[in-house]
């Protein structure tokens, strides 16, 4: 008798048999299925699984990414299929094409607005926002002194200026209030008629100063400061504003130092004005100090013009060897010279506590405080003048020993200390290749320090916040930058071209480098060192950095290329770098021989260093 396993196997054996015979086909056995479940990120292709009939699928990875725009960021939400309908993945029964589908979140920026360095409102929009203009207006104030008043004019981004309307908020923008100024037209005791008058009071001594009260003692001055009488020991007082009637100015003192003016002149707060020089090589209300003479407290407006290529000309004082303090000097200078500003051409000596409002133009060294401080005691820096004139060159500039447009200097010596020093003013040498920055264009070695740069820098080339070209031996520190810089190559927030030493200095301006730009950095564009290299330490930089990069040279947040032994030690860079990607990094866009990162934190999307070339180590570097 069969067991009851043996017997089902027969029967079922039969009833197959049967079952052929009549032609039947009963499948009893399904035959197994596979579909293709395929994963797009808009029409690329991320992956494809294989699944049985009836089965799940599902996206293995980590949700896919859409890169933000402009107005955009994006949020990965589901897959769907390419008409947009939700796909189900718990049973599948035929192949399958999903498509990532994402949700737009509204990209916001930051909005702010400042006044010279005073920070109105800073507000966070959305993309396409509109800002109101009235009511920002309401943040800005107006200014009125005896002697100028100061009056809104509208808001610049550091490119294009805004009266009455603001574009759609489209990128993080700082905004700055510009303003007219307005010199008042004084009650002036006295105008010049062109003739001297000569001292009536006073003894020339220190306690009985001979007394300027009418603008004929002042040209019996002028007239009479040569020829071996320079007026040494001697105190001059300016009792009253004095008008010189825009008749023809000689200058105080000949075109020598040595046979400059010798007193001490004390303007007392007054106000010379409608001073009309007389245009020639050293030109100046002073034609030139000694080191003996000293000028303070003395306020002088007016004008030079002239197409002629001369040397040295200044609306205060041309050649200085003796002592400026806190002097104003306030006027329009188009000229085609060389050594041009405001304060004094040429000097030797301190220039401390001045101002400078209104228009520079030359050839070559060109400033807002001073064009070309050769040398000086480091016991007597440069120190607290403040430049808001805007400098602008006539013709391109090509880098040398004597070359630089700077805000506040032109070009530096060596040996100098200039601290506390600020430029509000824009400073335009777009072709310049000589060296153009902030506050000093073209820097031998010397200390820069506690200073800052709020102007718009433009140029060529070799172009810084704080200095343009900055030689082997000097040192910059606690010094930052807030303005545009913009140019072609060797561009930086602190330094352009830099062999100085960087030492806790901060950028928050927006560095731009033009097509096909090279060598641009939120601190330096491009870092070299000399036989024992320098070092970048403790800076940081806070804004974008747009350029190009390429084998020429690279763009980076702290040095766009870094060479020679350099080192950039605890510095931090903040903000997106935009260029080559090859030649692009959050801290270097490109090192190389004998270069070094150590210790430094870079907080964009970027890669550390573009390209390395370098074979030292780079040590403890992280995002």
């Amino acid at each position: 008798m069969m067991n009851k396993k043996c017997y089902i196997i027969f029967s079922l054996i039969f009833f197959l048999s049967s079952c052929q015979e009549n032609n039947h086909i009963v499948n009893i056995i399904e035959k197994v299925e596979n579909y293709t479940v395929k994963f797009y990120n808009d029409d690329e292709l991320l992956f494809v699984d294989t699944v049985h009939k009836g089965d799940s699928s599902c996206y293995p990875f980590e949700d896919p990414i859409k890169n933000d725009n402009e107005q955009y960021k994006y949020k990965f939400l589901k897959w769907v299929d390419k008409d947009g309908n939700d796909v189900d993945l718990s049973n599948i029964q035929n192949d399958i094409s999903c498509y990532t589908y994402f949700s737009l979140i509204d990209k916001e920026y930051d909005v702010s607005f400042y006044s010279f360095d005073k920070l109105l409102c800073s507000e966070t929009k959305k993309y396409g926002d509109i800002l109101d203009f009235d009511y920002y207006k309401n943040y800005v104030s107006n200014y009125d002194n005896e002697f100028v008043s100061i009056s809104f004019k509208g808001f610049t981004d550091g490119v294009d200026f805004f009266n009455n309307t603001f574009p759609s908020v489209t990128n993080n923008t700082k905004y700055m209030a510009t303003y007219e100024y307005n010199y008042k037209e004084k009650y002036l005791l006295d105008k010049w008629d062109g003739k001297d008058i000569s001292f009536t009071k006073g003894d020339g001594s220190e306690n009985n100063p001979y007394i300027i009260e009418k603008a004929g003692n002042l040209s019996y001055l002028m007239n009479n400061c040569k020829n071996n009488n320079y007026y040494k020991n001697k105190f001059f007082l300016l009792t009253n504003d004095l008008d010189l009637n825009n008749i023809e100015w000689n200058g105080i003192g000949e075109t020598n130092s040595s046979k400059g003016f010798s007193g001490t002149f004390l303007g007392n707060g007054h106000v010379i004005q409608n001073v009309n020089l007389n245009y020639r090589t050293r030109t100046g209300f002073f034609r030139s100090i000694s080191s003996y003479g000293s000028v303070s407290n003395l306020i002088i407006e007016g004008v030079i013009n002239g197409n002629e290529s001369v040397d040295y000309v200044s609306l205060l004082c041309s050649i200085n060897a003796g002592k400026i303090d806190n002097c104003t000097a306030i006027g329009n200078l188009n000229t085609n010279a060389n050594y041009v500003s405001l304060i004094a051409s040429y000097s030797t000596n301190e220039v401390i506590n001045c101002k400078s409002y209104g228009y520079v133009k030359g050839k070559n060294a060109l400033a807002g405080i001073t064009s070309y401080v050769a040398k000086a005691n480091q016991s007597k820096p440069f120190c607290n003048n403040i430049n808001y004139a805007n400098i602008e060159t006539s013709n391109k500039i090509y880098l040398s020993n004597l070359s630089g447009v700077g805000g506040v200097i032109g070009l530096i010596g060596s040996n100098l200390i200039v601290d506390n020093c600020f430029n509000y003013g824009n400073v335009n040498a777009f072709y310049s290749d000589g060296g153009t920055g902030g506050i000093v264009g073209n820097g031998f070695p010397s200390t820069i320090k506690n200073s800052k740069n709020y102007g718009l820098i433009k140029a060529n080339s070799s172009i810084g916040g704080i200095v343009g070209y900055a030689r082997v031996g000097g040192m910059v520190n606690s010094s930052n930058n807030y303005g545009y810089i913009i140019g072609n190559y060797a561009i930086g927030g602190i330094n352009g071209y830099n062999r100085y030493f960087l030492e806790s200095c901060k950028n928050e301006g927006i560095i731009i480098g033009l097509k096909n730009s090279y060598w641009v950095g939120g601190i330096a564009g491009i870092q070299g060192g000399g036989t024992n290299g320098t070092i970048i330490k403790n800076c940081e930089n806070d804004a974008y950095v747009i350029g190009t990069g390429s084998s020429k040279g690279g763009v980076g947040g702290i040095a766009g290329s870094s060479y020679n032994k350099v080192k950039i030690l605890y510095s931090i860079n903040c903000k997106q770098i935009l260029g080559n990607l090859m030649f692009t990094g959050g801290i270097v866009g490109e090192n190389r021989n004998g270069a070094s990162v150590g210790r430094c934190k870079n907080y964009s999307s970027n890669k550390l260093i573009g390209i390395n070339k370098s074979s030292s180590e780079l040590i403890y570097y992280n995002n």
